[in-house]
């Protein structure tokens, strides 16, 4: 724990303040919520999380800049915290600022080689970019640290598949949903994937029921109301904003 973090932690004034930044950022009450961070990391500027929250607050203010700034500060705070640095990768992806999300990748995969979280999320990152050898590379390493991991399993099929080894990939897919995983993500990730390889070999009828099941398993696990509310809400602020650059 930092001296910054236990002395925040030993003042109820100043947890209480942190309390009501957070209450108004999930609140969406952005501005209140930057007003309250900029205090606060004054104070406690060794506080990776206050960074990062600040970081999201300045986002939902359309600060992208001071978003950049605030998650470097929680980065450079963060290099052996690997579950920070995959948060900072993800709020990096909704920032669009697509260097910084494999920076993150990386400090997490070098801040502990051994976890599977951090491998995967980097194979996955490299998938994205075509670099399907290097993403092999992570994948196996995560496989190696946890051979139990589901998820992991999956994007190994899903890296046989964009090498063009589909039998492989749909063995794997079969052998990984045989199987009772208690996370939900890896089921509906395995539906999804077979769906489209049994697709591309004709077997339209199976892939459409792998697609079904895996939107039914979606929609059990999921708030679906609330996800097409936020659409939504996120398209009409887009249009207002959109307006207001529109001469």
């Amino acid at each position: 724990m930092s001296r910054d973090l236990a002395t925040l932690q030993g003042s109820p004034r100043e947890v209480a303040r942190w309390q009501k930044a957070q209450q108004q950022l999930m609140g969406k009450q952005f501005a209140l919520a930057l007003t309250g961070y900029r205090e606060l990391v004054k104070k406690f500027g060794g506080v990776a999380q206050l960074w990062f929250e600040q970081g999201i607050a300045a986002m939902g203010e359309l600060e992208f800049d001071l978003a950049d700034d605030a998650f470097r500060r929680a980065m450079e705070l963060s290099a052996k915290d690997v579950t920070m640095l995959i948060l900072l990768a993800q709020q990096y992806q909704r920032l669009r600022r697509l260097d910084q999300v494999r920076v993150c990748f990386e400090r997490a995969v070098a801040a502990d080689p051994a976890s599977a979280h951090a491998q995967i999320s980097l194979a996955l990152w490299h998938e994205k970019d075509r670099q399907l050898d290097q993403a092999w590379e992570c994948m196996e390493a995560g496989l190696a640290a946890n051979p139990h991991n589901g998820y992991a399993g999956y994007v190994k099929a899903l890296l046989l598949h964009r090498k063009g080894r589909d039998a492989e990939a749909e063995k794997l897919l079969r052998d990984l949903l045989a199987r009772d995983w208690p996370d939900p993500r890896v089921r509906i990730s395995c539906r999804y994937l077979l769906a489209e390889i049994l697709d591309a070999a004709g077997e339209y009828g199976e892939a459409f029921r792998q697609l079904l099941e895996a939107k039914n398993l979606l929609r059990r696990t999921v708030n679906v109301a609330k996800l097409e509310n936020d659409y939504d809400r996120a398209d009409a602020n887009r249009r207002k904003l959109h307006a207001t650059l529109t001469p």
